[in-house]
């Protein structure tokens, strides 16, 4: 059910197009969260002791991430940017490579079995031991991964523990 629930909700990463290569960089306010004083939260318009001071304008929001009411600046907290970063970069497919000759894969998946003999990069077991008779090669470190690790990399982590 996650899966199909989380297919839904997911922003597809853009593609550059000739126009748009050039960086564009877009203005944020990481806020400083403060407490103690009673004062007047800009976007409820009531007075509240805790909130976060807009870096710009020192204007007081009561969550975020939100757009400040005073100078427009967004708002947000380190941990939901990281959050959104990996959907800008997803990780690159890696490569499948079938563990024996009889194994099903996908087009153009290379047949070695001499991976058997490793071990997963990202949880030391032997690969093959999943059953599903494939490995998956990070293009950038290289690095041999389960099938298991291989969807964790991609669906969850979204970034290689290999490239890190």
């Amino acid at each position: 059910m996650k899966r199909l629930m989380t297919a839904f909700t997911f922003p597809s990463p853009t593609v550059a197009t000739a126009a748009s290569r050039f960086a564009t960089l877009v203005e944020m306010g990481f806020p400083q969260r403060r407490s103690g004083a009673l004062s007047l939260c800009t976007c409820h318009q009531a007075f509240t002791t805790v909130g976060y001071l807009c870096p710009r304008c020192k204007s007081k929001s009561c969550d975020l991430p939100t757009t400040c009411q005073v100078c427009n600046l967004p708002l947000v907290s380190s941990p939901h940017l990281a959050r959104s970063y990996h959907h800008l970069f997803p990780v690159a497919k890696f490569a499948q490579h079938l563990l024996r000759s009889g194994a099903t894969g996908e087009k153009g998946a290379k047949i070695s079995p001499e991976l058997v003999q490793k071990k997963c990069f990202g949880c030391l077991l032997l690969l093959g031991l999943d059953g599903e008779g494939a490995a998956y090669e990070c293009a950038t470190c290289q690095n041999v991964f389960c099938s298991e690790c291989d969807t964790y990399v991609h669906d969850s982590l979204h970034n290689c523990p290999g490239c890190s």
